[in-house]
């Protein structure tokens, strides 16, 4: 009976390094295994928020998010989505413990091109390109303060704004729009042009001296005009320009 016993425990104790070495990469709850589920979980997450530039990588339960990220907090959302893929994380949940985050910037968009345009009901729509998420929503709060019912946000995230004041300009732009009956605004790169209808003329007369005043606001950027025929009436263009001499071309087409 003891030699029995002296027998079984050899031979338990010769198959621990093969059932150590199923566990770790046989069995379904392996190591291997478990991190690939992670990384299949953040990709189907980062897919499913739209952060198709990041890609995830894991190294044990510590994932690696690489990429052309468009903006700092856009990373920053991309880290915390994959953080929270497989459920609440950390090593005794066996979820992400943690995202190391390598994203490079991304290339600027050329033109830099963001838009705004009102409909004869007073809505306004917001498109183009935006630096952060962060201008993004204060830019809708301000479409939303003066739109007819809510905003339509069609913004989206991309490396390359150019200098300067460019959050200001483009709410420059949503408050000149708010006064018009009808119009757009087009904010490329260095220009914004502003074409619109407005049937009041004391109105007119105040917009044109807000104008002014937010010329002097963001020198050096400048005003100046062009005009184009539409309806019964010609419509009044305005363009801001940081460059005058590409403010001149446009205004002479």
């Amino acid at each position: 009976m003891r030699l029995l016993d002296y027998l079984t425990g050899l031979i338990s104790l010769l198959a621990l390094p093969f059932i150590a070495w199923w566990g770790v990469n046989q069995s379904p709850h392996s190591a291997a295994r478990l991190e690939a589920q992670l990384e299949a979980r953040a990709h189907q997450a980062l897919q499913l928020a739209g952060l198709d530039w990041a890609s995830i990588e894991m190294d044990g339960q510590t994932a690696i998010l690489t990429g052309p990220a468009p903006s700092a907090d856009v990373a920053e959302e991309a880290a915390g989505i994959v953080l929270r893929s497989s459920g609440p994380g950390g090593l005794l949940f066996g979820g992400v413990s943690q995202v190391e985050t390598r994203v490079h910037t991304a290339d600027p968009v050329r033109p830099y091109v963001w838009r705004a345009g009102k409909t004869a009901n007073g809505q306004l729509t917001l498109s183009g390109h935006v630096p952060s998420k962060a201008v993004r929503a204060a830019l809708m709060l301000e479409a939303d303060a003066v739109s007819n019912g809510p905003a339509v946000n069609e913004m989206v995230v991309a490396a390359g704004a150019p200098a300067g004041n460019w959050q200001g300009i483009a709410r420059f732009a949503v408050l000149q729009l708010a006064e018009l009956d009808t119009g757009s605004a087009v904010l490329s790169d260095h220009v914004l042009t502003l074409r619109g209808d407005m049937a009041d003329e004391a109105r007119r007369a105040q917009l044109h001296r807000q104008r002014w005043r937010w010329q002097r606001r963001f020198a050096p950027w400048r005003w100046c005009r062009a005009r184009r025929s539409g309806g019964r009436r010609a419509r009044r263009t305005n363009l801001l320009s940081r460059a005058p001499s590409r403010a001149k071309q446009i205004a002479g087409h």
